[in-house]
């Protein structure tokens, strides 16, 4: 039996990396012997499955379910009947808390050893299409059942149950679930490969049919010039991800934008927007998708503050009237937006309805879609067990305090900049590492996946004075991360010299790093954060921003300058949402900065007749205080609280042990 749980498991691995057939860790899999059933449990995604995601059950006791009477008064209370009866069909689980699929049901009803249960988008031609089944019959399909919608869950497996029993002779091994997708089945995983392989091969064939290839391009129409925006996309995009972000009820969701041929065309036919507005194909798509996308048309020649407005505007009116914010926003000539309270979850909803319009297209050769009813839908929407799934997909939010957060970190590859984008990751958010050393951008946000995620780092080398390069940098965090939260001013470089022998050109470059360098990345965010309505913007200063420090006339002048840098564009951006503030560290001593070869207290010693460095350390620690010099993670308690607060912005708190109460 072991054998056979190992190549269910495998073929559901290879099954569940093909996107065309398996999206969002969705369908089911199991290996059954006369008194076990091996099912995948809830929760876990087809291709990334581990072992023990094949959960083992008395098939006995998940078969009493497709007859016993099931009490409870309301639908919850009968769904968690019958969520208890399959956790008490458990042998032997591999944690107290792994469930199986109430699709066990379903699984356990059919007379064969193996059972794969997929959503591909080719048999979803069929299967969410009004004409499907009179199609099925005439392609020359292995022998198949049809099974009309019924509801998830018990009741589809019921249904399946009759139909199994009404069969004369043998039981179809191709079972199609009206708006639920596709079931091969076999007594070997082979058997599964040849009938799924047919039917593919065969829908494929009717599709590529000049009349069928007809009837699709008169659903989906050609794009209209006038619909375009003016300009370049990739402007519009920084304009409109955040736009949406700003007026989602979650402002912390990641919003991603995008364009395609199809979807350009399913904009453009007016049979395929009205298919798009009348619900949702399948079950999946609702729960993901949401009921139906928002389809708006903008005011592009009006320019961006009227797009603004007004996309703002619909997104307000359609939460009002359905009671929850799109997950999916239509764009005619610009393409759609896709919302998740993660970047993952985003992408999921992204590829599921670019799924959804494929198989609209190919269901346009069969008919036209078949769009699940209000009744329908409804009871999906109040589905526990379907509820359950969501969260474990969603992953609860709120136990990070960056959850959500997409941040830069200038100067992020190392030293300051690089332990605060360490510590920004540990509670949550993603981060692009900006920097002047691209090698050292790259390497650090490889290093920084390794640890956090893969979707939770980018490096993008960045020249903090150069408009263009920051803008760059801002647009790969959109396209990245679904939007813009957190811009930390955190690059800087420190040459100490007595005025008399401070190069001229020495001092210049430090003022247009530490002081212009801030300027350009706090304009390159607010150009996005304005149209999110909300951002901070949190320059890395200095206690010297408040006293002047001997042999450091440029950094000081450059810290000076950023003081009231920020306070004045605090007082331009409050009208767009946007934070703009200060944290003024003291002595990093044990950074580079200050202990390397060559650093700060080797600097410094010309200051103190020629003192060893570690004389130096202590004349400067005996300076403060609290007696030590400042860390990271002290700066990062100050980032968090800016963040959370609400009400101050042009500020420029000290951290520096008492050393400064300016």
């Amino acid at each position: 039996m072991q054998s056979d749980v190992r190549r269910i498991w495998r073929y559901s691995r290879e099954v569940g990396a093909d996107p065309a057939i398996v999206i969002a860790g969705g369908g089911n899999s199991s290996v059954k012997t006369r008194t076990e059933l091996w099912v995948k449990a809830s929760g876990y995604a087809m291709g990334a499955m581990p072992p023990e995601g094949m959960l083992r059950l008395d098939i006995a006791k998940v078969r009493e379910l497709l007859a016993a009477r099931i009490p409870g008064s309301t639908r919850e209370a009968a769904d968690a009947h019958i969520a208890q009866r399959l956790l008490d069909a458990r042998i032997d689980p591999p944690r107290p808390d792994i469930r199986p699929s109430v699709e066990a049901v379903m699984h356990a009803a059919i007379p064969y050893k193996f059972v794969m249960h997929t959503h591909p988008e080719i048999g979803a031609a069929l299967t969410s299409a009004a004409g499907g089944r009179k199609a099925a019959e005439r392609l020359g399909l292995p022998p198949f059942l049809w099974i009309e919608y019924d509801d998830p869950g018990l009741p589809l497996a019921r249904r399946v149950a009759r139909e199994i029993a009404a069969c004369r002779g043998a039981v179809p091994k191709v079972i199609f679930l009206a708006k639920h997708g596709m079931i091969a089945a076999g007594d070997s995983i082979a058997e599964i490969k040849r009938v799924t392989n047919r039917v593919f091969a065969a829908v494929r064939r009717e599709l590529a049919r000049p009349a069928r290839r007809r009837a699709m391009a008169a659903a989906f129409g050609r794009p209209a010039a006038r619909l375009r925006p003016p300009g370049d996309w990739e402007t519009w995009e920084s304009i409109i991800v955040p736009t949406v972000r700003g007026a989602l009820a979650g402002r912390r969701q990641a919003v991603f934008a995008c364009r395609n041929k199809l979807l350009d065309r399913a904009l453009a036919g007016e049979r395929a927007r009205a298919i798009l507005a009348a619900g949702p194909l399948y079950p999946d798509l609702l729960v993901y998708c949401g009921v139906r996308p928002l389809v708006v048309e903008l005011p592009w020649d009006k320019g961006a503050a009227k797009v603004h407005a007004a996309l703002r505007d619909r997104i307000a009116r359609f939460r009002a009237a359905h009671g929850a914010d799109p997950q999916i926003v239509l764009i005619p000539g610009f393409g759609m937006t896709c919302a998740g309270r993660t970047a993952e979850y985003a992408e999921t909803v992204r590829e599921l309805f670019l799924q959804a319009l494929r198989v609209g297209e190919y269901a346009a050769a069969f008919g036209g879609a078949s769009v699940m009813t209000r009744r329908e839908y409804g009871y999906i929407a109040r589905w526990s067990m379907e509820a359950y799934r969501r969260k474990l997909m969603e992953k609860e939010r709120g136990r990070l305090r960056c959850e959500g957060v997409a941040a830069i970190v200038t100067g992020g590859a190392q030293g300051v900049g690089r332990e605060i984008a360490e510590g920004l990751l540990a509670e949550g958010a993603c981060v692009t590492i900006c920097d002047a050393n691209a090698e050292g951008a790259r390497r650090t946000a490889e290093e920084l996946r390794g640890r956090a995620g893969a979707r939770r780092a980018i490096g993008v080398p960045a020249d903090v004075t150069d408009e263009n390069s920051m803008r760059a940098a801002v647009r790969a965090t959109v396209r990245a991360f679904g939007g813009l939260d957190l811009m930390i001013a955190n690059a800087g470089i420190l040459r100490a010299f007595k005025i008399t022998e401070f190069p001229a050109e020495a001092w210049r470059r430090i003022i247009d790093v530490n002081l212009v360098g801030v300027f350009v990345s706090a304009k390159a965010a607010a150009e996005v954060m304005r149209w999110n309505r909300a951002g901070d913007i949190i320059q890395i200063n200095s206690k010297t921003g408040k006293k002047g420090s001997k042999y450091n006339s440029a950094y000081a002048a450059a810290k000076f300058g950023g003081v009231g840098l920020v306070e004045s564009i605090a007082l331009d951006l409050i009208e767009d949402g946007i934070k703009v503030n200060a944290i003024c560290p003291g002595n990093f001593f044990d950074l580079p900065l200050w202990s390397a070869p060559g650093g700060l207290f080797d600097q410094y010693r010309a200051k103190y007749d020629n003192a060893p460095r570690e004389e130096v350390r202590r004349i400067y620690e005996r300076q403060i205080p609290m007696g030590r010099g400042c860390t990271v993670p002290d700066v990062l308690r100050t980032i968090f609280y800016i963040m959370e607060q609400e009400y101050e912005t042009g500020q420029a708190y000290n951290v520096t042990g008492g050393q400064e109460m300016r």
